[in-house]
């Protein structure tokens, strides 16, 4: 966990992490944190996968990556809105649920 939270806090946004305290003082092994605004989001959005390779399992690295750069594979699934039919706002849920091409690829 202190690595994470190294990464997160060299992409400019301070965060910290402890653990809660029960009502005798002995840990609780339950955690805390502190929460992140907009822009501290987007921050980490933007800086945390570049810095997947130190903190991930390299097993599930690449992966990892892919699904957190969603918003740039929305971004171009949307690119094709107006020119291509199925690409709009309202068919990107299920389409990126199930994995499926908005449109059948074999017409016949």
């Amino acid at each position: 966990m202190q690595k994470t939270i190294e990464a997160i806090n060299n992409c400019g946004v301070s965060l910290s992490v402890w653990e809660k305290r029960n009502e005798d003082g002995t840990p609780s092994g339950l955690y805390d944190w502190t929460s992140m605004v907009g822009n501290e989001k987007k921050k980490v959005l933007r800086s945390l996968p570049e810095k997947f390779p130190q903190i991930l399992d390299p097993e599930h690295c690449g992966t990892i990556t892919q699904i957190w750069k969603v918003t740039e594979w929305l971004k171009l699934y949307l690119s094709l809105a107006g020119d291509v039919i199925g690409y709009e706002n309202a068919s990107v849920t299920i389409h990126s649920c199930l994995g499926l091409p908005p449109t059948p690829i074999c017409k016949g």
